[in-house]
């Protein structure tokens, strides 16, 4: 596997004065439209490895969205806020959703992977997905060396994180010991193996395209390419494309 199939998780640094400035924008990202510069193939966005490869395979929407983050992200973290408004102000057309990145050989990406579907499962991810932020990120301890450690990186710590939140040990475990969790892990680790993503955050549009903040230039940048892929795609269907060449380029 080469590097670039590695998820490296950098903690790109993305200030709230930023995050703040790009909202007052216009809430629903419009107003940015004529300050991005061109978006280029190759360079601010690549096509996925197999494309078309979305990941949902039902949906009443012709185009998909996927947002990739993880819990131990801190630029994920501060822009989490931005990405919920901006998913809000998609158009009705476009499937969005959240998944955790992850890479098999990595414990930590797999176990905090997995507590998302398992809190997903019970119905909770929503409500506790910024308390895990604040677990995982503020809440692991340190190490012998003053290294900060992971928090919710063991079932002791996440069962009892669970507990907290008025969730029994015994149904947290069952749901995230459950078929249901790891058929889920499964479809959503081949889906981000094949986008060939470096870091994250990132984004996925139909499966057929991939990018992250870092290639993408900025917070503006990564909005602006998610809304060109969209309507690109979008207008591309209407001309009768069914979806089988569009990551082509041409």
């Amino acid at each position: 596997m080469t590097p670039r199939n590695i998820l490296r998780l950098w903690a790109l640094r993305v200030s709230v004065p930023v995050l703040a400035a790009f909202l007052a924008l216009g809430g629903n990202f419009a107003s940015a439209q004529t300050e991005i510069p061109t978006i280029t193939l190759g360079i601010d966005y690549h096509p996925t490895i197999q494309s078309p490869w979305p990941l949902l395979k039902d949906t009443n929407t012709p185009l998909e969205l996927v947002y990739i983050f993880w819990y131990g992200c801190g630029t994920c973290r501060r822009m989490d806020p931005s990405i919920d408004q901006f998913a809000k102000n998609l158009d009705p057309d476009v499937t969005f959703v959240k998944i955790p990145a992850m890479h098999a050989p990595n414990i930590s990406w797999m176990t905090h992977a997995r507590l998302f579907y398992a809190l997903d499962y019970l119905g909770v991810e929503k409500e506790l997905h910024q308390e895990v932020f604040v677990e995982v990120q503020d809440r692991g301890g340190m190490d012998d060396e003053g290294h900060r450690l992971a928090g919710l990186s063991n079932l002791d710590s996440m069962s009892s994180f669970a507990e907290k939140h008025g969730i029994k040990r015994e149904d947290f475990l069952a749901a995230y010991n459950s078929p249901e969790v790891e058929a889920r892990m499964q479809s959503a680790l081949a889906f981000i193996d094949n986008l060939d993503i470096p870091s994250v955050p990132a984004m996925a549009v139909d499966g057929r395209w991939a990018f992250t903040l870092q290639g993408a230039k900025g917070i503006g940048y990564f909005f602006q390419t998610a809304i060109k892929l969209l309507n690109d795609d979008r207008e591309a269907l209407a001309q009768g494309d069914t979806g089988a060449d569009l990551a082509s380029g041409d």
